[in-house]
């Protein structure tokens, strides 16, 4: 016997069969027995699978009857905002739309393969929703291609969520592993050992209070930092914000412009005179504030200084991560004593004064709690790359010219914006849901074509109230997103 929870989730109409212990949904019509005059069933083809998990999946030859639909409706209420902005500084041409198509195809599904998108593409309800955008993978890769080679638009947008953000902005760089085989950027940079391969460079603003990527670009794997952010900076502007960056970024050539126009928070290197009378001191913190690490709080010390450009140095101690680190080199004392041999009392000691402290420079008028509290969320991109590393990889998307490469950027940022627009809804129903967990919930909502209307199937009064808590309209025929009018 079929299962209730495979049945519940059969498309009108069809039939389930269990075949080697999986499900599958065939046609069905009905006829009238010539002999009996009664009407009977009849299968016809198989049109999909069906698990209680993923709910109905149709086969990929199934044409335009059943697409693939929850995780994208949830997209497009969530983010049809995004589409206007798009529309705003792209134009009518249809970069926009396409754009914010790719973006939800490697949201949804990954940054993979675009000949796998591209058959994403085919099985959604978006090929129904934009009929005349061929996203076929030359079409891909000729869009990205424009977009990296014909940036105004890109650039602008871009822009205006720098301009638009909170001004609490972090940038940072990451390493990408990838190929001279695969792409024009490849080079031997300072992660290659550990990547075991050629890389790029990816950099990034972002939203450090809003948890948002801004702008990105790529740059060559083997330029620094430093060098890139030179680059960085000659494509957007930032004014009247506060940036964080990390160490690597120590380039007066970068920082002494900035500060004109901005504040800035960055780590101080170890010979940098502000630094160096910090540590001449008194090692006792008689300061202190606390900060709050998620649930926990911890006690962190602190002492100012300036350095010979005028500029504040504060150096800090978190007491828990010195404990911790302090912990950490103990342990390994007894378990590896001859690990240590070779250092005197005075280099371990030296060793341990050094634990929890981190020193910080700043031209703002900021508290310094508040310097050490926003170098802190300098980490918030760490997690947008994290996506990106579990989900890209440059050896199978088939993208090699300079010019796709940075329209991937460009789409990367969309899909990010789009991301932090149904993160924030889903996470208002405070149900504990994680997004990757929700997306996947939602995928199992099918559309089905049954002559001229389209059906929802898949869906339960669960569901239904939840898109309604979020504001998801579940009149179907509903379109969210709509090009605004072109200005004049």
């Amino acid at each position: 016997m079929t299962p209730r929870e495979i049945l519940d989730k059969c498309p009108k109409g069809m039939t389930v069969k269990r075949i080697s212990g999986h499900y599958y949904v065939y046609e069905q019509k009905a006829f009238k027995d010539p002999k009996t005059g009664k009407w009977r069933a009849k299968s016809g083809k198989c049109v999909g699978k069906i698990t209680a998990e993923d709910g109905f999946t149709p086969n990929s030859d199934m044409g335009a009857s059943t697409k693939e639909f929850g995780q994208y409706r949830l997209m497009e209420a969530c983010a049809h905002d995004v589409y206007e902005s798009l529309c705003d500084k792209l134009g009518h041409n249809g970069w926009a739309a396409d754009a914010f198509i790719l973006a939800c195809l490697f949201l949804a599904n990954g940054f993979r393969p675009i000949s796998h998108i591209s058959e994403h593409y085919s099985q959604s309800y978006l090929s129904d929703y934009f009929p005349s955008h061929s996203l076929t993978p030359s079409a891909i890769a000729k869009r990205l291609h424009e977009f990296g080679q014909k940036q105004d638009g890109v650039i602008a947008w871009q822009q205006s969520l720098i301009d638009s953000s909170s001004k609490k902005i972090a940038i940072d760089g990451h390493a990408v592993a990838t190929s001279s085989k695969y792409n024009d950027l490849a080079e031997l940079g300072y992660k290659s050992p550990k990547l075991g391969s050629e890389m790029m460079n990816m950099m990034t603003a972002y939203d450090a209070e809003r948890n948002v990527s801004l702008a990105s670009r790529f740059f060559e794997g083997n330029k620094l930092d430093k060098k890139a952010i030179l680059d960085f900076v000659g494509f957007f502007k930032f004014k009247d914000a506060l940036v964080i960056v990390d160490k690597g970024f120590t380039n007066d050539d970068f920082l002494d412009p900035l500060g004109e126009s901005c504040s800035y928070i960055i780590p101080a290197m170890k010979g940098n005179s502000g630094y160096k009378r910090l540590l001449a001191r008194d090692r006792r913190r008689d300061r202190e504030f606390v900060y709050r690490a998620g649930k926990e709080r911890q006690i962190v010390e602190w002492q100012e200084s300036e350095d010979d450009k005028g500029r504040r140095v504060v150096i800090y101690k978190n007491r828990a991560t010195a404990d911790a680190e302090l912990a950490a080199l103990m342990e390994d004392m007894e378990r590896n004593p001859g690990k240590f041999d070779g250092m005197s009392k005075s280099e371990i000691a030296e060793l341990k004064a050094g634990f929890g402290v981190i020193c910080l420079i700043t031209n703002s008028d900021m508290e310094p709690a508040d310097v050490y509290r926003w170098y802190k969320r300098r980490w918030k991109p760490e997690t947008y790359f994290d996506v990106l590393k579990n989900h890209m990889d440059f050896a199978e998307l088939g993208l090699q010219d300079y010019y796709e490469v940075q329209g991937l950027a460009f789409v990367a940022v969309v899909a990010d914006q789009i991301r932090k627009r149904v993160w924030d809804r889903v996470s208002s129903l405070g149900k504990g849901y994680s997004l990757p967990e929700y997306l996947l919930k939602m995928r199992g909502i099918k559309v089905h074509k049954n002559s001229s209307s389209w059906t929802a199937e898949n869906l339960t009064a669960k569901l239904v109230a939840e898109l309604e808590q979020m504001g998801v309209s579940t009149d179907w025929g509903k379109r969210y997103l709509v090009p605004p009018t072109p200005k004049n």
